[in-house]
């Protein structure tokens, strides 16, 4: 679980980080794997399985020490959104907060060993609409 605070009325999102290497091209592959990235199953067709993961996220507003239930979903399999230099992005929810204090929490609801010693964070960030 974790707690943070919104300054702005914005959307934002819960994320999956996958991280690597910069530059390293086996590093990123095993990241994208883990993931679940598109991979090519044969000649012009691709699949793009999802992370192998069910994960419930929950966010509460915890303002005055009131404790609000604001957000709850089960994401079966999350797919990757976004991809930089460094890291891998799979958006789990995407929310309108207004300012106050927040907290999030993901549960991993069946056992997922794949993932127990890889580098995977969460974020909270501003949801990306397009241009």
């Amino acid at each position: 679980m974790a707690e943070f605070r919104i300054t702005q009325s914005l959307a934002y999102a819960a994320e999956l980080q996958y991280e690597y290497e910069e530059g390293d091209q086996t590093d990123r592959a095993r990241a994208w794997l883990l993931a679940g990235g598109s991979v090519r199953d044969s000649p012009g067709k691709w699949s793009e399985a999802g992370a192998a993961l069910e994960l419930r996220v929950l966010v509460s507003k915890t303002d005055e020490g009131n404790v609000a239930p604001f957000v709850s979903k089960v994401v079966r399999k999350p797919r990757l959104t976004s991809w930089g230099d460094r890291s891998l992005h799979a958006t789990l929810a995407e929310f309108k907060l207004d300012p106050g204090t927040y907290k999030i929490s993901v549960e991993s609801l069946e056992p997922a060993p794949a993932f127990r010693s890889e580098p995977v964070g969460l974020l909270v960030t501003m949801a990306h609409r397009g241009k």
